[in-house]
């Protein structure tokens, strides 16, 4: 007979292979390793197969989905086994008894962005990059048409642009309709940083004059491009730290089935809506890596997008002395002159240098500043890392975190 697998003290999560090291997961499963180590228990991952042999005093069950398909047949399984669980979800509906919501309020964000565009006198919006296969953006389409008809707008499909496995391909549909729009609700920032970076869409309108873009993620790129990007957080951080405090409380509740958690998200203004509103920045995330190689979901294959999301993944990782490097370098500083400035050592200085172009697989570092110089405004990055450190010591050996 098979040992059951105690999980007394362990928090047990179960998540969905096509979501694996996509870059939500990865932020989200990083503050649930964080929140577990804090609490001093540990983490069991565990696979659909092995559901029939957890202890079920010890539930409830961590579930993280992306798909509709994959979710309804595990939460079919743990209702068969009388299971609580927690899930990360797009929606506040508890579709069980036993089923404990914690998700982004994406559809109030929608509703929030269109909102806004109306009160700017931006009415006639595209929805682009729009994923059929993810439900965080089918949430994100349905309530774009429920705002519609509550502001008595007609909706029409003809406004929505789906990405269907070459996201080049769906920006070149937009582009030969954008005189139809004013303004740009995108599915996604990286989605949103291709539209802004798009030549042949800067050669025919003028952004944020002719239109508004929005998206969702509020990435470090997002802030840092040269049109910046307004942006909705998505705290995939808090969505994290929040199921493992769910499944303790649950554990020392057993008379509580269930309970829903709400994750609001909230507006970061930039250049691409013309700066038409403020708010306090969100806190800082955690260092998050990003693989295309290991990612089966087509959306994250697809080589722009790939290209971006590790474009972040080495933003996050750069420390305040590195930024300054690549600043220099842009500005056309010599080696000797960076060295005084930043009182760093020549290996030091070679050493960060090297790093960064291991990260990012680029072989001169004139490459790399101008990689990074072509999507990046340097400055703007150092001044967004100087208020945030501004009370802690910066460490030489940044890119070894």
């Amino acid at each position: 007979m098979q040992k059951k697998i105690n999980t007394s003290q362990q928090i047990a999560v179960i998540e969905e292979p096509s979501q694996i090291n996509t870059y939500w997961h990865r932020i989200t499963m990083d503050s649930v390793r964080l929140r577990v180590q804090q609490k001093k228990k540990d983490l069991l991952l565990i696979s659909e197969d092995d559901l029939d042999s957890l202890d079920a005093e010890y539930e409830p069950i961590v579930v993280i989905s992306g798909t509709q398909e994959w979710l309804d047949r595990i939460l079919a399984k743990l209702e068969t086994l009388r299971f609580r669980c927690v899930l990360l979800s797009t929606s506040e509906q508890v579709v069980q008894p036993n089923v404990s919501v914690i998700t982004i309020d994406r559809a109030r964000a929608i509703k929030q962005a269109v909102s806004y565009l109306h009160d700017a006198h931006r009415k006639r919006i595209a929805f682009f990059a729009y994923y059929p296969n993810s439900l965080n953006d089918q949430q994100k389409l349905e309530a774009f048409s429920e705002t519609y008809q509550e502001l008595g707008i007609e909706f029409s499909n003809k406004d929505v642009f789906p990405f269907d496995g070459d996201i080049q391909q769906t920006l070149v549909r937009f582009i030969e309709k954008c005189e139809s729009y004013n303004a740009v609700i995108c599915a996604n920032d990286i989605a949103g940083v291709l539209l802004l970076q798009s030549e042949t869409l800067r050669s025919k309108i003028h952004i944020p004059d002719d239109l508004y873009v929005i998206s969702f993620g509020d990435m470090i790129l997002s802030r840092i491009i040269h049109t910046s990007l307004t942006s909705f957080t998505l705290d995939y951080t808090a969505l994290g730290t929040t199921a493992v405090d769910t499944v303790d409380f649950l554990r020392k509740r057993r008379y509580i089935n269930a309970q829903t958690t709400v994750v609001r998200s909230i507006l970061r203004v930039g250049a691409s809506t013309a700066y038409h509103s403020f708010r306090e920045p969100s806190p800082k995330r955690p260092v998050t890596d990003f693989s295309a190689a290991s990612v089966t979901d087509p959306f994250y294959k697809d080589e722009p997008i790939s290209s971006l999301l590790a474009l972040e993944a080495f933003l996050n990782r750069l420390d305040l002395i590195d930024i300054r490097i690549l600043l220099m370098q842009m500005q056309g500083m010599q080696q000797q002159e960076i060295l005084d400035v930043l009182f760093i050592s020549d290996s030091t200085y070679r050493y960060r240098l090297r790093k960064m172009r291991e990260c990012l697989g680029i072989a001169s570092s004139d490459a790399l500043v101008k990689h990074v110089a072509e999507i990046v405004d340097l400055e703007q990055f150092v001044s967004i890392n100087c208020n945030e450190e501004q009370n802690n010591s910066i460490s030489d050996m940044g890119m070894l975190r």
